[in-house]
């Protein structure tokens, strides 16, 4: 497997340039890798775009330039890039605000071969959650003692498909897809853009029972340049990047894998089998908060909302929040609940969640340690004046 890299480029020249001198700079552990640079067409920095990918130098393969006459937008550009995985088998789409690791394509290659013939895979990842999506709270997903885990959301920030993954998509989504609030999926993801071609991937996802395999270390980090949907620099989403060459042990798909839905909760099947008590109820997880009860489907819900009458309880004390109901931690005090769905009230406890995740001190003891940070640099200062 030789994917061909496709670089998605549009107004940002300098952003080009950074990826570029980072993809120059990656170990390639195959000859001939062919590089695509695609330029959609409109921008105002166009010209300085076509200069810059004109004049790189591609020592690794072939080089080829796509300039777009027209304005295609963020969706249909990125769909081009993908329909390209038909000319070259397949391909790594990075977007110009992209930085990837020395390893990324060493990666790139051997997932993509280990799992070109499990039809359950739709895509590979090269990017790394550390922050949830939907929250911006931490996020921390469960190890195995494999390198990778399985998500039913997309990824955009540094991207593989193999043929067949594109193809299977691209059937799915010509028929003329839409997303809707009746989907149910996360509401910020109905509310993007109809630029967002991400928001009918992860659709396709759900709606096909299909995930993307997705790595514990970062091979590409998204810098998120200020562009068409940023108006300044953003940096919420960088993943640490995997510096040294690591051989990949990638995770088999079975029913019982480390699988997390669109809305980042863990796949209750895991669950169950690792917490015996589990195992009897079919349930649905939603610890963080995002899910409407009327978009559950399982008798059994399994959440941080308010129950009134809870046939399990877990605290809140070991972190990531599953790590409580894995090891069936038991405590006097408990935030999370296993009841029947018509017994929870959907409340707002996104402040309760965040105090979980971001005040590991007592209010009391943080201000103490800042007035002594703020004392000890005074006097630091003193000494110096005198």
């Amino acid at each position: 497997m030789k994917p061909a890299i496709v670089i998605a480029t549009y107004n940002r020249p300098a952003s080009l340039l950074r990826l570029l001198s980072s993809v120059e700079n990656a170990i390639y552990n195959v000859q001939d890798v062919p590089l695509v640079i695609s330029i959609d067409g409109g921008g105002t920095n166009n010209q300085e775009t076509c200069r810059i990918a004109e004049d790189f130098d591609w020592s690794f393969g072939s080089k080829r330039i796509i300039k777009h006459d027209q304005n295609l937008g963020l969706r249909n550009h990125i769909l081009s890039c993908g329909d390209l995985s038909e000319v070259y088998g397949a391909v790594i789409v990075l977007e110009d605000d992209i930085y990837v690791s020395p390893n990324f394509y060493k990666y790139a290659c051997s997932a993509a071969e280990y799992y070109k013939n499990d039809e359950k895979i739709a895509q590979i990842s090269l990017y790394s959650f550390n922050i949830h999506i939907h929250t911006l709270l931490p996020f921390v997903p469960l190890k195995s003692e494999y390198d990778t885990f399985f998500m039913q959301y997309g990824c955009s920030w540094g991207q593989c498909w193999t043929k067949s993954q594109w193809s299977d998509f691209r059937q799915w989504y010509n028929i003329g897809q839409e997303v809707s609030k009746s989907d149910k999926l996360p509401s910020n993801i109905v509310s993007w853009p109809e630029s967002s071609w991400l928001k009918y991937f992860t659709k396709y996802l759900m709606v096909s029972d299909k995930v993307s395999v997705y790595p514990y270390w970062g091979y590409a980090t998204n810098i998120n340049d200020a562009g068409v949907h940023n108006r300044a620099d953003q940096f919420t989403y960088q993943c640490q990047l995997a510096t040294q060459s690591i051989d990949s042990n990638f995770a088999p798909y079975h029913n019982e894998s480390i699988k997390y839905d669109a809305y980042f909760e863990l796949n209750a099947t895991y669950i169950k089998a690792l917490n015996k008590d589990l195992a009897k109820f079919e349930f649905e997880v939603d610890l963080y908060g995002q899910k409407l009860l009327d978009g559950v489907k399982a008798e059994y819900f399994l959440s941080t909302f308010e129950c009134s009458s809870p046939l399990l309880k877990f605290p809140m004390i070991l972190k990531p929040l599953e790590q409580n109901i894995l090891l069936n931690i038991q405590h006097n005090q408990n935030n999370i609940f296993l009841g029947k769905k018509e017994a929870f009230a959907v409340k707002d406890n996104r402040t309760r969640i965040w105090v979980y995740y971001t005040l590991p001190l007592s209010i009391g003891k943080a201000i103490k340690q800042l007035i002594q940070r703020i004392w000890k640099s005074l006097a630091y200062y003193a000494k110096r004046i005198m």
